[in-house]
């Protein structure tokens, strides 16, 4: 399978880039890059590298990065930590927001499914967007509102579509 198309990495990146500060100048040139990667399929390393490349001399800073790296490591964040964080939540955002047209389509069909969530989550413990492992939710506007990709980098859920018997 080729790289999804490009819309979806566009709309991941454009939320991405709120975070980001740094001259419109720079956040232009991160998202060409992250564009060009992304349809040549890069992989992590590459992306970090690709990146780098653009960024380097240059001032730029993502602050919800570094806290959340920081509380995962215990120790400030290195570039290349926040770079494959960008990388990661990226690559998971822009697969979530296919994922999120594909359900959306799906659920146009009038088929009763209802929205089964996995989280890689301990002990029942909601995740970031207040999803629950094992949750499953009648759709409606507001569920489909807080469908993944949530805002946090590190988002742990994926939501599927069942039909109610075959929820449980």
């Amino acid at each position: 399978m080729g790289a999804l198309p490009e819309a979806f990495a566009l709309a991941a990146w454009q939320r991405i880039a709120l975070e980001i500060t740094a001259s419109p100048k720079v956040k232009a040139d991160m998202q060409a890059e992250a564009l060009r990667l992304h349809a040549k399929g890069c992989i992590q390393r590459e992306f970090t590298r690709g990146m780098g490349v653009v960024l380097h001399g240059q001032s730029w800073d993502w602050p919800k990065g570094k806290v959340l790296i920081m509380e995962r490591l215990g120790e400030p964040p290195h570039v290349d930590d926040l770079l494959e964080a960008l990388y990661s939540w990226f690559m998971s955002a822009t697969h979530k927001l296919h994922r999120r047209g594909q359900i959306r389509t799906q659920l146009a069909g009038g088929m009763g499914q209802v929205i089964h969530v996995s989280a890689e989550v301990e002990d029942g413990q909601p995740v970031p967007c207040g999803a629950i492992d094992q949750q499953v939710l009648v759709p409606s506007e507001e569920v489909l509102k807080r469908m993944p990709p949530c805002k946090h980098p590190f988002c742990v859920c994926s939501w599927s579509l069942r039909y109610p018997d075959s929820a449980g």
